[in-house]
């Protein structure tokens, strides 16, 4: 009898270990599924940051346009100048970081 016993015993632990096995097969995929969620989702982060980069970008374009569409021609030659001074002097900085 008390062979029986421990049989029985056995068989329960037997069967609790194989539905851990089952539990834990499970639960590994279950990881793979949201590791390839977070992926997915990091790249999606990614291409919508880039994307409202883009667009932040272009609304500052926007901005200047109204801006210097608001300007007098005296206003807008100054500011060519200063841009063109202003573009002379970078690129002589990057004349000067080459050598």
């Amino acid at each position: 009898m008390a062979k029986q016993i421990a049989i029985d015993k056995l068989d329960k632990l037997i069967q609790k270990a194989q539905q851990l096995v089952l539990e834990n097969n499970e639960l590994k995929l279950n990881i793979n599924d949201l590791k390839s969620q977070v992926s997915q989702l990091t790249e999606e982060n990614k291409n919508q940051k880039n994307q409202l980069e883009d667009f932040n970008q272009q609304n500052k374009m926007v901005n200047i346009a109204r801006v210097v569409s608001n300007l007098n021609e005296d206003q807008k030659k100054s500011i060519k100048q200063e841009i063109s001074r202003q573009i002379k002097e970078i690129e002589q900085c990057i004349k000067l970081l080459k050598h």
